[in-house]
């Protein structure tokens, strides 16, 4: 659609610091003929935009570029690494306390993921200075695993996938959930990202709609937020 073209072209404009933080955007008339769309067109990229906390609308001011509050809004309709949800809010982010580890499958991961052998686990944290944003858990299959990950993974898993293995992530299938506890890594996460975790629980698949890997990823909900555009339905 046309508005999230505008609103893509004014994701980059910020990004590039055309429009810095605190700048107020030009109007809409000048804006609209830039773009070469209708106001109404601007306005509905504009209003995705101040929902996501990127754009703030000053009652008789105009539209200005929000300051950096070190919050991330994600969309939930695109999947991506966390690393590159984080990169794409702005902030920098590195990792620490990654382990790698063999155990034996769980049930529901025997049930996801169709098989029945050794899972291999690659345990990380994402931070951005001193903030714990994201503390993953990916099960993957140690027949599809094979000896990539014994030195560990740096970036992004998907992009290591389809580098590394030959495998392109296609979809994957998400479940929201709040650890309440009974989880497997439930405890160890809200330890370090305190008890407004989110968790996403998420199964990966490729173009031929074969599962490859499952992932508990716990997201810090002070400072991540998600978004989804939900559209009127036909009754």
């Amino acid at each position: 659609m046309l508005y999230l073209k505008v609103k893509q072209q004014l994701e980059n404009m910020i990004k590039e610091e055309i429009f810095k933080e605190g700048d107020k955007l030009p109007s809409e008339p000048i804006l609209a003929k830039q773009f070469q769309v209708s106001r109404s067109t601007l306005r509905e990229a504009i209003k995705l935009l101040q929902r996501q906390g990127i754009l703030i609308s000053k009652n008789g001011n105009g539209t200005y570029v929000n300051r950096n509050t070190g919050i991330i809004n994600s969309s939930m309709n695109v999947l991506q690494s966390t690393g590159s949800m984080i990169r794409n809010s702005g902030l920098t982010v590195s990792q620490s306390d990654m382990t790698v580890y063999k155990r034996k499958m769980l049930d529901e991961w025997k049930e996801k993921l169709n098989c029945d052998e050794k899972a291999v686990v690659i345990e990380r944290i994402r931070k951005n200075e001193d903030k714990n944003l994201a503390y993953t858990f990916n099960i993957i299959p140690s027949s599809i695993a094979g000896d990539y990950f014994g030195e560990g993974i740096m970036g992004s898993l998907l992009s290591f996938f389809e580098d590394k293995l030959g495998i392109k992530i296609s979809y994957a299938l998400s479940e929201i959930c709040i650890p309440d506890g009974s989880g497997i890594f439930d405890e160890k996460a809200v330890k370090k990202l305190g008890d407004k975790a989110l968790l996403f629980k998420q199964l990966h698949f490729d173009k031929n709609d074969n599962p490859i890997f499952y992932s508990y990823d716990y997201m810090n909900n002070n400072y991540v937020k998600f978004f989804v555009k939900r559209d009127v339905g036909i009754e």
